[in-house]
């Protein structure tokens, strides 16, 4: 494979030319003239060029752009954050809430029952009151018929 590529190559003097091969990885060859003398130079490179990064130049505009976009994400993350910030807050209110609507409740269900218990105990107070009236007056009609 490298035979047949240097044949074929003459047209390649002064440059440098990149092949692959089934036994290197990666191959430089160097093809220089001076005269009549070709000198061909082989040299094993770690790559081929595969994980070479070349960046796209963009124009003015597009630059200007991207900045602008990213200034308007770097100002809606920052808002985000702020907006999570004050629901954390109102959910710790929310929470604060609902314990002193829970304790408001226990409160309230303590009264309900007190206030029934004094109710049961009024009934029973006005039920012995009707019964004493009710066995006096007997007492003092037996009485006045004796």
């Amino acid at each position: 494979m490298v035979s047949f590529f240097l044949s074929k190559s003459f047209s390649f003097c002064n440059k440098t030319v990149l092949i692959q091969t089934k036994w290197v990885q990666c191959l430089k060859i160097v093809v220089h003239q001076r005269g009549s003398v070709i000198a061909v130079k082989f040299v094993k490179e770690s790559s081929c060029g595969y994980w070479e990064q070349h960046d796209t130049l963009f124009s003015d505009r597009a630059v200007v752009l991207i900045n602008n976009l990213k200034t308007q994400l770097d100002a809606a993350t920052v808002k985000i954050d702020t907006l999570k910030t004050a629901l954390d807050a109102i959910k710790i209110k929310r929470d604060n809430l609902k314990e002193k609507v829970n304790v408001m409740k226990t409160l309230t269900n303590f009264e309900v029952n007190k206030s029934r218990k004094l109710e049961d105990k009024v009934m029973k107070i006005k039920m012995f009151i009707m019964i004493s009236c009710a066995l006096f007056v007997g007492f003092i009609v037996s009485r006045l018929m004796n």
